[in-house]
């Protein structure tokens, strides 16, 4: 019943999500659908290229993001999340294009599968969402991240892949789809790293001590 009733509080905020609006203009996620109850502090460096053209935002922008995040989860379902970052392109290094969210994440508390969303209060884009679906391994390690990000009141969306091939590492890859009349595809790819300082990590240092 309670596979059930977390496949069903996943679907409607998603739904939700997609009745309003989805775009483009990728932003590199270092995160997984799982949540893991503690502090996690880290961040990343990405390639970024934006060109995009809709609603009263309107920016062609390619070059080198840095971005820092930063979560907190009192439980294995819940976490306050966010993040920030800029876009800094070589030929206007006087001039960094800045990003940022907060918000919250709430995930289903599974094993070896979980679905997830986050949502935030985003800079420029007002409000994003990012609907996800982690795999984990028999160790509760999740080793792989699919989902796509949206923004209030725009179209096309943002699809991203994000492996972790070991605990707290990120690959990341995500591109618009689909573009119309678009020059350059805008899409990011980047590499991330995050630390949870979580209880059980402090329980078990004080028993090797």
């Amino acid at each position: 019943m309670r596979f059930v009733r977390w496949i069903k509080i996943i679907m409607c905020v998603t739904g939700v999500v997609c009745v309003t609006g989805v775009t483009g203009c990728v932003s590199p996620m270092y995160d997984t659908a799982r949540t893991y109850p503690g502090l996690t502090v880290g961040g990343g460096l990405a390639y970024q290229i934006v060109d995009h053209e809709g609603g009263d935002i309107d920016v062609k922008l390619s070059g080198i993001r840095p971005d820092i995040s930063l979560t907190y989860a009192p439980t294995n379902w819940f976490s306050f999340v966010g993040r920030a970052g800029v876009l800094i392109q070589p030929d206007q290094l006087d001039e960094p294009f800045p990003f940022a969210g907060l918000g919250f994440k709430v995930s289903t508390p599974w094993e070896r599968f979980n679905l997830g969303i986050r949502a935030e209060v985003d800079l420029p884009r007002y409000a994003s969402f990012a609907p996800m679906a982690g795999f984990s391994n028999s160790k509760g390690h999740e080793y792989l991240t699919l989902g796509f990000q949206t923004v209030l009141g725009y179209m096309p969306a943002t699809f991203f892949v994000n492996m972790h091939p070991l605990p707290g590492t990120h690959i990341f890859a995500g591109a618009v789809w689909p573009q119309k009349d678009v020059g350059i595809p805008e899409a990011c790819v980047g590499l991330g790293y995050t630390y949870t300082f979580s209880k059980k990590n402090k329980e078990d240092k004080t028993k090797t001590e």
